[in-house]
């Protein structure tokens, strides 16, 4: 689980996540899944830039997946996206090109194995989002404007138009969701800037990710918690997957 923002300011796109990763095991009862969660740790990015793109991308529920017989995190796939796809190619190609590769990871109407998230770059001076998820194969690209806010996939426009206002909101409602389900979200929140410079920067970051294995990750969990800015929850949370 995360929460993610992605904004347009008069200077800049900022993108924005935070940095708690859950601990759980699913489970199946009476027609329900849910999943326990034992444990958290402060210790995975969800927002990256793709530098031969010029695009900025984030995921909301980020996971691990395939690759033989190990799993990995988003940030592993993403470096493979970095030297697949044409940087020649037009801005709404690139963000598919994305998609499709992200869709080749992922499988279609199944909740154990999708990705959604946003992206974001530049196009002759004109700021491009796309809001994605791979469970229905769904792409929605659009031009934005100054103001305009995907907050959780929706979209508002005319709001915090101004950088620091905008950083000053990012903080706080993340903040502010963080203290509703903390086994959820929380930790270190970055943020993200894309400039139509061809420039990108974390303007904050998290200087402790731990984006190993999924099999590594259980290990540290299960040894060495502190490590990853983990601990353990006493009682469990026990919550429903929709």
């Amino acid at each position: 689980m995360t929460y993610i923002i992605t904004t347009i300011t008069n200077d800049s796109i900022l993108m924005a996540s935070d940095t708690r990763l859950s601990y759980y095991k699913e489970e199946y009862e009476n027609g329900i899944n849910y999943q326990t969660i034992s444990a958290t740790a402060d210790c995975i990015r969800k927002t990256f830039y793709i530098e031969s793109l010029n695009v900025g991308i984030q995921f909301s529920g980020i996971g691990y997946f395939n690759d033989g017989d190990e799993k990995y995190p988003l940030s592993y796939f993403i470096k493979r996206i970095e030297n697949s796809i044409d940087k020649s190619l037009s801005c709404d190609y690139k963000i598919l090109a994305v998609f499709e590769r992200l869709k080749s990871i992922s499988e279609l109407n199944n909740l154990g194995k999708y990705i959604k998230g946003v992206m974001a770059t530049y196009e002759n001076d004109i700021p491009v989002i796309a809001v994605f998820n791979t469970f229905n194969n769904q792409l929605i690209t659009y031009d934005g404007k100054t103001g305009t806010k995907i907050e959780e996939e929706r979209r508002n426009d005319e709001l915090y138009p101004l950088r620091e206002d905008a950083i000053n909101y990012i903080n706080s409602r993340i903040t502010e969701k963080s203290k509703l389900k903390p086994w959820s979200i929380g930790g270190k929140i970055e943020i993200l800037e894309i400039k139509n410079n061809f420039s990108c920067s974390y303007i904050q970051e998290c200087q402790t990710l731990y984006e190993c294995s999924q099999s590594e990750l259980f290990s540290l969990f299960n040894t060495d918690i502190t490590k990853i800015n983990g601990k353990i929850l006493y009682p469990p949370i026990r919550e429903e997957i929709k």
